[in-house]
């Protein structure tokens, strides 16, 4: 076990490397990890700055239990002291990123849950030229919202957004484009069928 200051490692985002493919529909989990004599560690638990001896107790705990087998840091930073655990699966978020694109194995269903409920992209009713459009969504506005959730860049957005087209979540309003970064109207097709309930029902 090692006690360090925050200054004498690297913070970064990890990502656990399962064995199984991207496109087996593992939970992709990304944390904060820092980098250590080149490791990569998790974080195991954090403490306020002033429970020092806590800490330290903590990782010669954790040490204890792990029989050695991994290395623990403890860095103390201004406001807190965080316990860190070595482990060998993980792996730089950009790393992943650029080894596997993000677009191609991101869980679409999910993406969509995430979409259509609080705090996703605005769907309401809109108006274009005299004629109403039900539910719908503008593209640009898809767009800037993965930017923001997802991290991705604009490009990959678009991406993202015609894979939605491509697999059956999202058409546009009148089939008549591709997803754009536009003030192009598009529907998820979960939310035509609550519309076509609702206006067969009425």
């Amino acid at each position: 076990m090692l006690i360090l200051n925050s200054n004498q490692v690297h913070y970064h985002r990890v990502v656990f490397q399962p064995s199984a493919s991207p496109m087996d529909g593992y939970e992709l989990k990304v944390m904060p990890g820092i980098i250590y004599h080149h490791k990569l560690y998790r974080s195991m638990q954090t403490f306020a700055a002033h429970q020092r001896e806590d800490a330290i107790h903590a990782a010669r705990q954790i040490s204890h239990e792990s029989q050695g087998q991994f290395s623990i840091l403890v860095v103390e930073a201004p406001d807190n002291c965080t316990v860190w655990r070595h482990d060998s699966s993980l792996m730089l978020w950009q790393q992943y990123k650029s080894q596997y694109s993000l677009v191609e194995t991101i869980d679409l269903k999910q993406v969509v849950t995430l979409m259509r409920n609080f705090g996703g992209v605005s769907i309401r009713d809109r108006r274009y030229k005299l004629k109403n459009y039900a539910r719908c969504f503008v593209g640009s506005e898809a767009v800037a919202w993965l930017v923001r959730n997802l991290e991705l860049s604009s490009d990959e957005a678009v991406q993202l957004g015609q894979r939605l087209v491509n697999e059956g979540w999202v058409h546009h309003v009148v089939d008549e484009h591709a997803f754009e970064d536009h003030q192009f109207f598009y529907r998820f097709y979960l939310d035509e069928e609550q519309f076509h309930e609702r206006t067969s029902a009425s």
